[in-house]
């Protein structure tokens, strides 16, 4: 018994993992906000389902795979609720470790395990508990289940035609989610140009997961409903949002993304992990004197905005001194310090990029390590061509946190042994002592919610 404890002790912190899920969830006690819309829903039968379907297709939503699923989540009781986010969120933290090859290296599934922890659940409570987890999550979960054929293909495995069905199923049912069909579809496509250029085949899975993202994108694309719910959004509000050209909502959306990324009030405790142990590793490293001080300086320079805006937040300094945006930035750009924020941002993520370069040289992993980043900060600069880019809340963010604890686990799968000695162990610190400033933000936010 204890002999088998110790080869699968990699196990724990996936257990203690799902322990800290139940209890901050139990912490939730009644629907809110968009809820309660969905509660007043009937739909005790196919009919009326399909009638709920049939108006929000054609006055609201695509979505028809995550709507009905909220609509039954807000007529269940909360434990059912609760269970439901623990298992997604177990089944996002699983799936990260098997696209990885994390395998059961102690230190390393624990840090897989406290970056999903600390991922910053509150965002989930601006339009309601059952409603924006019941959306988001299940279709985080399944997207990274669609990606799978990609680590059998890598690693020279047949999949079992019930596997190829699960695949392809989840597939359809996370692409419904216009997000994670873009991702899904760009790493796919990413996967595509590298098995053809370097391994000269591509596989059929591939190809089956290519097309049903597009038919998914198209599908969203093509919904009379979410033509609908545009203007709608657009009017209520952002009215301006029609008179943006193509490269304005492009820009608006790119420094979107960035300005949440680095300077939220609520403070990015994923961008930090990365930032800081980007610069633990060249620090320790090999790496060139100057370089060393640039990802030094970029520390320091995340840490200085940060110390700014908990200064704002605690009234020492004035709350419009540095940091603010107008209200759902319609002015945007309009003022110096906001044309030098959105810049030092882009400045902030091209560093980043820098480093992954120096880090990795000019290899596969380069580039895998770039694509995590440039998939989910696309997921959100695509938003400056919806009219609720500054009215969604930072739950539109989702897949780009998820998309930096990746590349987090990435980088540590890469850059260290499997036991955790010294260069482990600060490792270990750094995203554990971030993890925990973003966990115990985390409970503070969900009881408070």
């Amino acid at each position: 018994m204890i002999q088998k404890f110790r080869e699968k002790k990699y196990i724990l912190p996936y257990i203690l993992l799902a322990a800290f899920l139940f209890a901050m969830f139990c912490m939730v006690t009644e629907p809110t906000r968009d809820d309660f819309y969905y509660q007043s829903i009937e739909a005790g039968s196919a009919e009326d389902l399909f009638a709920f379907l049939s108006q929000m297709y054609s006055n609201w939503s695509s979505r028809m795979v995550t709507e009905p699923l909220v609509v039954l989540l807000v007529n269940v009781d909360m434990m059912v609720w609760r269970l439901f986010c623990v298992v997604n969120i177990l089944i996002i933290a699983l799936s990260i470790r098997y696209l990885l090859e994390i395998r059961d290296s102690v230190w390393k599934n624990s840090v897989l395990c406290m970056l999903v922890g600390a991922f910053p659940f509150s965002h989930y409570a601006s339009a309601g508990w059952i409603t924006t987890t019941g959306i988001y999550l299940i279709s985080i979960s399944l997207g990274l289940v669609a990606l799978f054929p990609l680590r059998k293909f890598l690693d020279g495995k047949r999949s079992a035609w019930w596997e190829n069905a699960l695949y392809i199923l989840s597939a359809i049912l996370s692409c419904n989610h216009e997000q994670v069909g873009a991702v899904v579809l760009g790493v796919y496509l990413c996967s595509c140009i590298y098995c053809a250029v370097l391994r000269k085949k591509i596989c059929r899975m591939q190809i089956c997961q290519i097309v049903i993202s597009i038919a998914s994108i198209l599908f969203v694309l093509t919904c009379p409903g979410d033509a609908v719910r545009m203007v709608i959004e657009a009017q209520t509000w952002l009215p301006e949002h029609a008179d943006w050209t193509f490269f304005e909502k492009l820009m608006r959306g790119f420094f979107h993304a960035s300005d949440y990324y680095f300077y939220t009030s609520g403070i990015n405790f994923a961008a930090f992990t990365l930032v800081f142990l980007l610069s633990l590793i060249l620090l320790t490293g090999p790496a060139k004197k100057w370089k060393k001080a640039v990802s030094v300086a970029v520390s320091l320079w995340l840490s200085l905005a940060v110390g700014i805006i908990l200064l704002q937040r605690f009234q020492v300094l004035a709350p419009d001194t540095f940091f603010p945006w107008e209200e759902y930035g319609v002015n945007m750009l309009t003022r110096g310090v906001d044309v030098a924020r959105a810049a030092s941002g882009t400045v902030l993520l091209f560093l980043i990029f820098c480093e992954l370069f120096w880090l990795f040289g000019n290899s596969v992993s380069f580039w895998t390590a770039s694509m995590f980043l440039a998939a989910g900060f696309g997921s959100a600069a695509v938003l400056g061509f919806s009219p609720t880019i500054y009215a969604s809340g930072n739950r539109v963010f989702s897949i780009y946190l998820y998309a930096t604890i990746i590349l987090v686990c990435y980088i540590v799968n890469q850059c260290f042994d499997h036991k955790c000695g010294k260069k482990e162990c600060a490792a270990l610190f750094v995203t554990g002592i971030f993890s925990l400033a973003s966990t115990a933000k985390n409970i503070w936010l969900v009881a408070g919610a």
